[in-house]
């Protein structure tokens, strides 16, 4: 049965438009708040990289584009000034290396087994 002329409709009660909108603005905010960041250059033991733009950052590594392709470094082996810039900390790094070390362990334990 169609609502009459004098009658609302009862979805019109929750007008979703604004909503909508405040989500779209949050959506972008979390976009541009993860958007790479650019270096004219970047040297990571003796290797100098060109027209860097860094994709990804981990508590170990660093994760990039270059003019030489795709690449990474770990943390410990850029610059203090670059650490600090990235939020380095030894003692997450060392936690974290050593938990990807003992899945890596795991890991090939579990594939030796289906191997037999």
């Amino acid at each position: 049965m169609a609502p009459l002329d004098n009658q609302r409709d009862p979805m019109d009660k929750f007008n979703l438009r604004p909503g909508i909108f405040i989500l779209l603005g949050l959506l972008g905010s979390l976009w541009l708040a993860g958007a790479d960041e650019a270096l004219p250059l970047l040297k990571v033991n003796g290797e100098t990289y060109t027209n860097v733009t860094v994709t990804r950052v981990t508590a170990t590594d660093i994760y990039f584009t270059s003019t030489n392709g795709m690449g990474n470094a770990k943390l410990k082996n850029l610059s203090h000034k670059l650490q600090k810039h990235f939020h380095y900390d030894a003692a997450k790094a060392k936690a974290a290396e050593s938990q990807q070390a003992a899945d890596a362990a795991q890991y090939i334990g579990a594939s030796a087994g289906r191997i037999r």
